[in-house]
């Protein structure tokens, strides 16, 4: 394997393992916020599902009720004849359409026994409910009872003739699997209803239901204790299952698994569990964890995927770059071995600037000097070896000479205003020789002359370019001599003064001069420079005609001037470099970049900003701004 290749792996190491961990990390936090989330819902549902037991229980015991005074029933019950009093239940049953219907009379007799509207003589009734008593009289009173592992949510009225009690009535209603669909529906939970440690019915799957049925009973535990009590209980009584604090009245949460899959759950008690070998009928609602945490991950990992391999092409790209600068002197270093071992004497390893591999370079060299010394020994090869070592040392000094004039380069920006000076006495002493050899026209001085004029003009030429060079530091650094300036002035005589030119050039100008525009403080020279730098900017911009608009504005304590052209306009990935030093825009070479430069240094110099919009094809706006004068 390459050694780019292996740092390239490092790297993606140490990233993926950074991934991980913070996804690990992003999982747990989403689990815990998963499992408060579930808490929160399981206690309000527990809240909610009392208040609806209750008023469903209020509704059984009201309908109760209402048939026990029914004449026909109470005079029925009083004959205690069995035949007729069937016959009125299932009259009475198709009115309120219950699933239990049981007459009894005072001695607690059985008299009717409708089991989902038909008579029922087979089955095991479970002893009546014990009636309520309420201001000294017997009132309805609602419990749930199991027959045949069906659960019926059950009411008993008094069937009475002022204070003599004939018998009783109870209406049963069936809990089915679709109330438990309502139910689940409602508190977004899976419901289970159990009799003791026996599933009656439930919304979970049929392969889920029978885990919930095998966590329920274990198989060792104590005679007569059932799990979910134990767990209720205990709180943290066994390894899976924990109980934090619930509502007051019930509600306690645990924790369970079913199947591989982790849950969190609370039991809300409908009745039984108090006539003895009557198992307590009780409604479990679940909420899968897993499922929670995996569906409020989906998004995260979606962008975390993203993420990464953004991230990956990332550090690829960086390790790409790390590694060709660890590689590729190491190569020039192989390459040089291979091309010495050829016998090219005269190969030269470029190894950049990096000290190790400058230390392996020169030990190379040593061991080259090593290879040269035994060779001396073949008089054949002596002299084509030491022609490879002075060639290889003239290299060398060029290759440092070319150093020293490329680090002598880097310095010319910073004293090009030392060169100013010089450029200027050398422009001197040339005007003064052309002066002085204005005499006969000779051919000697003839030629002579044409050389002066020659170099007079490339001193003047460099003059310039120096000057254009220090005139951007100079307008920052050079203080100005302030006085009252008024920009409306110094606009129209700009204005009159380059009429002729912008004529030729098709330009039309509109002037929209505040009139009462105050004085700034500056000076008028060097703020006439910058509007004149943008209006020779707008006609290089406009060489077909077009309008060039000027207008002052005064507004919070600030003058404004805004320049606008309708030329060619400035491309959108050029307009931040405007004002840069040598960055020009025209397509003719007219200038060296500087003008707008200038401007910018004369405007902050005078305590104002400029900036500028343009679009392609509909001109350019510069918008000038200065402090009123105090």
């Amino acid at each position: 394997m390459k050694f780019r290749n292996k740092i390239l792996l490092a790297i993606w190491g140490v990233v993926l393992v950074l991934l991980f961990m913070t996804f690990f990390v992003v999982r747990y936090w989403t689990e815990v916020q998963v499992k408060e989330r579930s808490i929160g819902s399981l206690q309000s549902n527990y809240t909610t599902l009392r208040e609806l037991t209750s008023l469903r229980s209020a509704e059984i015991a009201k309908s109760c009720e209402i048939v026990a005074e029914t004449p026909r029933l109470k005079a029925v019950v009083e004959l205690r004849d069995p035949n007729t009093a069937t016959q009125l239940a299932q009259e009475l049953n198709k009115s309120v359409a219950s699933d239990l219907f049981l007459v009894r009379d005072s001695h607690g007799k059985m008299l009717v026994r409708l089991l989902e509207g038909k008579l029922d003589t087979l089955r095991a009734i479970p002893p009546p409910i014990a009636p309520a008593r309420r201001d000294g009289e017997e009132r309805s009173s609602t419990d749930v009872l199991l027959l045949n592992d069906a659960v019926y949510r059950c009411a008993m009225a008094p069937i009475a003739v002022g204070p003599d009690i004939l018998g009783t009535l109870t209406l049963g209603f069936r809990i089915e699997k679709a109330d438990l669909d309502a139910i689940g529906s409602m508190t977004g939970s899976d419901v289970v209803l159990i009799s003791g440690d026996s599933t009656v019915c439930s919304t979970f799957p049929r392969d889920v239901e029978t885990g919930f049925g095998e966590w329920l009973r274990p198989a060792s535990r104590p005679a007569g204790s059932s799990r979910l009590g134990r767990a209720m209980r205990d709180g943290a009584g066994s390894t899976d299952t924990t109980a934090p604090s619930g509502p007051a009245g019930g509600g306690a949460v645990i924790n369970l698994s079913i199947n591989q899959d982790r849950y969190l759950g609370t039991s809300f008690l409908l009745g039984g569990g108090h006539r003895g070998e009557v198992p307590q009928i009780q409604l479990i609602l679940l909420k899968p964890i897993e499922r929670e945490v995996q569906a409020a991950l989906k998004p995260v990992f979606n962008t975390f995927l993203i993420l990464s391999i953004l991230v990956l092409s990332v550090t690829a790209g960086i390790g790409y770059l790390i590694s060709q600068g660890i590689t590729r002197p190491i190569a020039a270093l192989v390459q040089g071995t291979t091309e010495i071992s050829r016998g090219n004497y005269d190969y030269v390893i470029e190894v950049g600037r990096d000290a190790e591999i400058r230390y392996l370079a020169e030990k190379f060299s040593e061991m080259s000097d090593s290879l040269k010394d035994k060779m001396r020994q073949l008089a054949v090869r002596n002299a084509e070896l030491e022609q490879a070592l002075g060639q290889l040392k003239s290299m060398q000094a060029e290759l440092l000479k070319s150093e020293r004039l490329a680090a002598t380069g880097k310095l010319t920006a910073q004293i090009a205003h030392e060169i100013n000076n010089p450029v200027h006495n050398i422009q001197s002493c040339l005007q003064t020789l052309l002066k002085r050899t204005s005499g006969p026209e000779d051919p000697a001085h003839r030629e002579q002359r044409e050389l002066l004029e020659v170099a007079l003009e490339e001193v003047t030429r460099l003059a310039r370019l120096t000057g254009q060079m220090l005139d951007v530091y100079r307008t920052s650094a050079v203080p100005i001599e302030r006085i009252p300036v008024s920009l409306n002035e110094v606009i129209q005589e700009l204005v009159t003064t380059s009429s002729e030119a912008l004529r030729r050039q098709r330009i039309d100008v509109r002037l929209e001069l505040l009139p009462t525009l105050p004085f700034i403080e500056g000076s008028k020279d060097k703020l006439k420079q910058v509007l004149l730098n943008l209006f020779l900017n707008a006609q290089d911009a406009m060489p077909n005609g077009g309008t060039l608009a000027i207008e002052t504005d005064q507004r919070n304590g600030n003058v404004f001037v805004h320049v606008a052209d309708s030329g060619v306009g400035i491309p959108p990935e050029n307009i931040h470099r405007v004002f840069d030093a040598f960055f020009t825009t025209k397509s003719t070479v007219s200038g060296v970049g500087l003008g707008l430069a200038v401007t910018y240094g004369i405007i902050r110099q005078h305590g104002g900003n400029i900036s500028v919009r343009s679009a392609v094809g509909k001109g350019t706006k510069f918008s000038l701004s200065f402090p009123v004068r105090s």
